[in-house]
């Protein structure tokens, strides 16, 4: 009887089953729609996180400016490097030159871009996110 009772109630409204079930289709009803209060609440919390980011990586400022300036260098360095052996190859007609700067192309190429790129993109990344 018990059970019978519970149906009749559920779909007359009369038992704890029914509000249950109500309560729940209203708060899933209520999730799906953003409101303008949820989105400010929203946005203000993705703020304070950003601050609080921002804090936490305050001193690795300094370090990325420095790797970034010494790996830039280093680099600008490499890059001069090969064009200086590679134009004495050529105007002196040295093949020992030629393949000098070969090679220091190749080091550039295979060994100091990947580090440069990875360096400069730290260094920079966290400025372009910014904007």
């Amino acid at each position: 009887m018990s059970i019978l009772s519970s149906i009749v109630g559920f779909f007359t409204g009369g038992s704890k089953t029914a509000d249950t079930v109500m309560d729940s289709v209203k708060r899933a009803g209520d999730m799906l729609v953003f409101t303008d209060e949820e989105k400010s609440i929203t946005n203000q919390k993705g703020m304070e996180l950003f601050i609080k980011y921002q804090e936490a990586t305050l001193p690795q400022n300094v370090t990325r400016r420095v790797m970034a300036i010494v790996i830039v260098v280093l680099w600008a360095f490499v890059v001069v490097l090969t064009i200086l052996v590679g134009l004495v190859g050529i105007i002196g007609d040295f093949a020992n030159v030629t393949n000098a700067s070969t090679f220091v192309y190749g080091v550039l190429k295979d060994v100091i871009t990947i580090p440069f790129g990875a360096i400069v993109g730290f260094y920079f990344l966290k400025r372009m996110i910014q904007k």
